[in-house]
């Protein structure tokens, strides 16, 4: 559902397709390696590392979330304000210049329609309202593919033994297919990126100015939250979304770009615990249902008090509650997980290999 929201500055939808191709390969590839660290450390450890996590991301999302709510009560006091000051004066100015106004307006309009620059600018933005852009759907769509069928060949075990040459070779070409489709998505990010600023296309303060670093940073950014995600075993989202937010995109913008970036990792990341056999289907089935059921009400309320509002803090407060729920519930579950491992006699400290079984 709140793939439906839209940009806060301008007719278009929220979801930004550039971040996507950006993010998506270093995403799937961090997802890989991620994985890879998971098999080698202790459950312990990695709980250690996410409960910490999911600590300091929900304190940086509150002061983010708190900043966002003090400036739309601002943004609120001058534009009631202005209104109240201008009130008056706008209703005179109506009155006496309400033939004149027309006209101009009318002109105006005709000379606006007839600007071939004018009619370029609205079909960029249109082209930002489509949700299933196949020029942006490629760069997601081809590597999410390759990566897993690299993955499956990987880790069949009758075509390539564990830790082989071969096995560590496909683990490499990962890497050099994800630098490839980088710089790939650049070029293109790049070029559509200088002929709207050409035009004269609307770009708002807080959109990415595509720069070669910022390019980069995007992409690392991608990386790191593959890794993360794969390491600690989650969807990416915890980490994406705070990131997103502390670089300066609009909340609405972040959220729901993370929620479709959400779904490659969720499934790239299933895909290699299900390929390393360590998939838990009976605890996946309920968590799926689970998850399906809270996420379908928990964006209808967002989505119902944002439409209503316009208040993008809210959309940082929902992620704050989510994840601050999950800081206070993982350690309780652990604890007790990890008393069930000692009393069956496990080491709870062992350090395994990355070619096992």
């Amino acid at each position: 559902m709140n793939l439906k929201l839209k940009h806060p500055n301008r007719n278009s939808k929220a979801l930004d397709y550039n971040l996507i191709i950006l993010i998506c390969p270093n995403l799937l590839f961090g997802t890989i390696l991620g994985v890879t660290l998971n098999k080698i450390l202790p459950n312990l450890i990695i709980i250690f590392l996410l409960t910490i996590l999911l600590f300091y991301n929900t304190y940086k999302t509150t002061l983010m979330g708190i900043k966002q709510f003090k400036e739309e009560n601002e943004n609120e006091k001058i534009l009631n304000t202005n209104n109240n000051l201008n009130k008056n004066e706008q209703i005179n100015n109506n009155n006496t210049n309400s033939n004149n106004n027309s006209n101009n307006n009318l002109n105006i309009n005709e000379n606006s329609n007839l600007d071939p620059i004018f009619d370029e600018i609205n079909k960029e933005i249109e082209k930002d309202n489509f949700f299933l852009r196949c020029d942006k759907l490629k760069f997601v769509i081809i590597p999410f593919f390759v990566m897993a069928f690299l993955s499956i060949l990987r880790e069949s075990t009758k075509l390539v033994p564990k830790c082989s040459f071969l096995y560590w070779f496909i683990f490499l070409s990962f890497f050099i297919f994800a630098l490839i489709i980088n710089y790939i998505s650049y070029l293109h990010v790049q070029h559509e990126y200088n002929y709207r600023n050409s035009l004269g296309f609307p770009y708002d303060q807080k959109d990415i100015k595509w720069s070669f670093n910022q390019s980069i940073t995007i992409a690392f950014i991608g990386l790191i939250s593959g890794f993360i995600a794969g390491t600690i075993g989650i969807g990416g989202g915890v980490v994406l979304g705070p990131i997103l937010l502390s670089y300066g995109i609009f909340p609405v913008v972040s959220t729901v770009t993370t929620n479709f970036l959400v779904l490659l990792t969720s499934s790239s990341t299933s895909l290699q615990f299900i390929l390393s056999d360590m998939m838990n289907f009976q605890y996946a089935f309920v968590s799926i249902i689970f998850s399906i059921l809270g996420s379908y009400v928990g964006t209808k309320v967002i989505h119902h008090y944002f439409t209503k509002s316009g208040r993008q803090s809210l959309l940082i407060f929902a992620l704050v509650l989510v994840i601050g729920s999950s800081a206070l519930i993982l350690p309780i579950s652990s604890i007790i997980s990890t008393i069930d491992d000692v009393e069956r006699g496990m080491d709870i400290f062992r350090f395994n290999s990355p070619c096992y079984n």
